[in-house]
């Protein structure tokens, strides 16, 4: 169908008077606003749905989730799974309607659904999918996106987020039913039946339990006068993060402007912890007149399954400025700590792993090497980290798993849950600035100390937008290019390995010989410099995307910044030229 013939349809079939039906006449007669909203319709991938809220089929809203639940609803239905479901809710604008029509949707379809009554972080209900054994889940989020976004991540019966197979079938079955089908009950009948059931505070506690299980210090936390700041940038974060700090001791301050759920996001546009904007709020309170000295500033994204953190820094005439840790750096210091602790106290198993993604610094690497951790890849995506877990606990091993983490900010200890959570990473944040501030050190010092040991490991994500189909075409013809003449050197740095993830591949330029990869096929490409500098391009499957990322490291900290530098400057001119940027 054309966007026009889904327009109209839309317009003959949605409820008169509702709100959609509202909208709809608002963009009656605007050609370019209809192909835009009709166009296309929203995809079903390994993440579920995601997109702008609003009317239209490449839209999200009742009809399009209720569309996605259905056919949710009917491979659980069909498949050798349980006939259940757990949902959460982030505070979004929508979550909490979109998660009643999800619900609503899946009770029809004879799923047996376990409803969160509040808004709850994403590793809340992977937790609840294990604990209340569920044939699958579901959380309605938008991640760290603007607040115009929401999505429907969907999940199966071990806990991780739903991978290719199941995601295509799903899909399937979504594009085979109408577009738009109103409910036979409403939520509140289903509710009553028992057909739909909030979840209790069982599973909080059970929740609880299990992330403070991860605990390896948390009796260096009182009376080590620690004082943290704290931001769940109007998110599901508060009530859990507040819930653990009283429950280990943890003398915390919150950023008031910021706790408030808050689907506008109006302090912070872009509630992405990763980024600097997240903690203009935060420095606020730091620097305001007569604050604590702050050991420690976290942030929690609004689905609360990642974690940022920053330290206050005092100049001499007593201004206050942040300097804040990348999800790389704060994940070495974690693993650190957590090898350093469990090699103290005689815990660490044999065969200890760190999962991390491909994309995320190569000083795991050094640090992991030091307690003879071994490290293991994986694809970009914490399912795969999932996956990981899920394949050794098969064999009774997930316990040799100590730590695992991606560079975008997403950390996870122990396998109660397979995601990232901010909660336990909250947690062991606050555990490892207690033992620092007991030792007399801030955690800018302990990072500095990692990198005098280790060296100076710098990155950096340059990320490349283009247009349209065209856009996303020359992204993968670059990609293409780069594999039928591949480079020899980059930045005057002599390349000496080229992984090839789409054919699965690695080649050492050296010898000519190759090896097998063990990854899923994946469009992406690695030049290794040796030790001293990496490059990996990745294209988006679905947008006209290009990233990139960049390692250099060095024993020399300004070295190591000029190769980064040197490196991205070399790539930049070689898109330039290929027209990939102007």
């Amino acid at each position: 169908m054309t966007a026009m013939e889904k327009f109209n349809l839309w317009i003959q079939e949605v409820p008169a008077g509702s709100a959609i039906a509202e909208e709809l006449k608002g963009i009656a007669g605007n050609s370019a606003e209809i192909e835009s909203r009709f166009g296309n319709d929203l995809t079903f991938g390994t993440a579920g749905l995601r997109g702008i809220m609003g009317a239209g089929t490449d839209r999200m809203n009742i009809y399009t989730v209720r569309r996605a639940a259905m056919a949710y609803g009917q491979y659980i239905k069909e498949a050798p799974l349980p006939d259940s479901c757990a949902i959460a809710y982030d505070t979004r604008n929508n979550s909490r309607l979109f998660s009643e029509v999800c619900a609503t949707a899946l009770a029809e379809e004879g799923i047996h659904v376990y409803l969160y009554p509040a808004p709850a972080p994403t590793p809340m209900l992977s937790f609840a999918v294990r604990h209340l054994k569920t044939g699958g889940g579901v959380v309605m989020t938008a991640s760290h996106n603007p607040a115009a976004y929401n999505g429907m991540k969907c999940y199966g019966d071990d806990g991780c987020q739903q991978t290719d197979e199941p995601a295509a079938e799903v899909f399937a079955r979504m594009q085979k039913l109408p577009m738009i089908c109103e409910p036979a009950s409403s939520y509140d009948a289903l509710v009553a039946e028992g057909k739909i059931e909030l979840i209790g505070q069982e599973v909080y506690d059970s929740y609880y339990a299990a992330v403070l299980n991860e605990s390896l210090s948390a009796d260096q936390i009182p009376g080590s006068g620690l004082k943290v700041l704290y931001t769940p940038l109007h998110g599901t974060g508060l009530g859990p993060v507040t819930s653990l700090f009283r429950k280990l001791g943890v003398d915390y301050d919150l950023v008031e402007s910021q706790t408030t759920p808050d689907g506008n996001f109006p302090t912070c546009p872009y509630p992405n912890p990763e980024t600097e904007p997240a903690f203009d709020e935060a420095i606020k309170v730091a620097a305001a007149p007569g604050a604590p000295d702050y050991d420690l500033i976290l942030a929690t994204d609004p689905d609360a399954d990642r974690m940022a953190v920053a330290v206050p820094v005092k100049a001499a005439d007593g201004t206050v400025s942040l300097r804040r840790f990348s999800g790389n750096e704060f994940g070495c210091l974690l693993l650190d700590y957590i090898l350093d602790t469990r090699t103290k106290l005689g815990t660490l198993p044999e065969n200890c792993k760190c999962v991390k993604s491909i994309v995320t610094t190569p000083m795991v690497r050094a640090v992991a090497g030091a307690y003879n951790c071994e490290t293991v890849d994986v694809l970009t995506g914490f399912k795969y980290i999932g996956s990981t877990i899920l394949g050794l606990e098969k064999q009774g091993r997930e316990r040799e798993i100590v730590f695992a983490f991606e560079e975008s900010c997403g950390f996870l200890k122990g396998s109660y849950v397979r995601d990232k959570d901010a909660q336990v990473a909250c947690m062991l944040a606050s555990e490892l600035a207690a033992v620092c501030k007991r030792e007399k050190i801030s955690l800018a010092e302990k990072m500095d100390r990692l990198y005098q040991k280790y060296g100076y490991y710098k990155n950096q994500v340059v990320s490349i937008d283009l247009d349209g189909e065209a856009g996303k075409k020359l992204c993968a013809d670059f990609i293409n290019d780069l594999r039928v003449n591949p480079l020899k050197e980059l930045a005057g740095m002599k390349v000496e390995k080229i992984a090839d993830y789409l054919n699965g591949s690695e080649l050492d330029c050296d010898s000519g010989a190759t090896r097998k990869l063990d990854f899923p096929s994946s469009n992406v490409l690695s030049y290794q410099m040796g030790t001293a500098g990496q490059a990996i391009l990745r294209p988006s499957g679905t947008e006209p995307k290009l990233k990139v990322y960049f390692f250099a490291a060095d024993a020399d900290e300004l070295q190591a910044a000029a190769n980064l530098e040197a490196l991205v400057s070399d790539i930049r001119l070689k898109m330039k030229k290929f027209g990939v940027i102007q």
